[in-house]
């Protein structure tokens, strides 16, 4: 099965709790912004990006076998969301 763009957020926020994902991206390219998701007409479009995998969100190449994304997190509960500075790539492994 491959890995969705949930299946990352789910992990990060599994692995390091108290840690919230707002934004995933790859190099400058957005993935997924929690702020464009907030409006109610915008929720079938969040589920959407977040069943989506990350191999096609990432625009990987079919031979590749990883890809290195951005992940920007906030402490959970803090109510300016300040996002966190030093969070390291995620590497995300294809199978194959």
């Amino acid at each position: 099965m491959a890995t969705t763009i949930q299946d990352v957020i789910t992990y990060v926020e599994t692995k390091y709790t108290g840690l919230t994902v707002k934004e995933v991206t790859k190099g400058s390219k957005p993935i997924y912004q929690e702020f464009a998701y907030k409006a109610a007409s915008m929720q079938m479009q969040k589920k959407q990006i977040l069943k989506s995998t990350v191999h096609a969100e990432t625009d990987c190449e079919v031979e590749e076998q990883y890809v290195d994304i951005n992940v920007q997190c906030s402490l959970k509960g803090e109510e300016k969301g300040e996002v966190l500075k030093g969070i390291p790539p995620v590497r995300v492994f294809f199978k194959k």
